[in-house]
């Protein structure tokens, strides 16, 4: 997946709104509530996520995923190169 894919997908989301955070981070939310950090400049390009609570365990385990740090309490998760998408 590419970000262009990322944003095509997001846009979809009624409500949403694209802003770019902490200098480098594309950021997408609805409302105030963000739900997806990507970092664009990044060499593989990473992103960080929510997931449903029922989703955390399993997908913090698999490949190139991790819990996020600071946001795992919330459920996010991090992946270390969104092509793995």
């Amino acid at each position: 997946m590419t970000i262009e894919e990322i944003q095509s997908i997001c846009k979809g989301l009624k409500g949403m709104k694209e802003d770019i955070k902490w200098e480098d981070h594309l950021c997408f939310s609805v409302g105030d509530k963000m739900f997806l950090v990507t970092a664009p400049d990044a060499v593989p390009v990473s992103a960080s996520f929510k997931v449903r609570d029922e989703e955390f365990d399993e997908l913090s385990v698999k490949k190139g995923f991790m819990p996020a740090p600071y946001l795992a309490r919330h459920k996010w998760v991090h992946l270390d190169d969104i092509t793995r998408l």
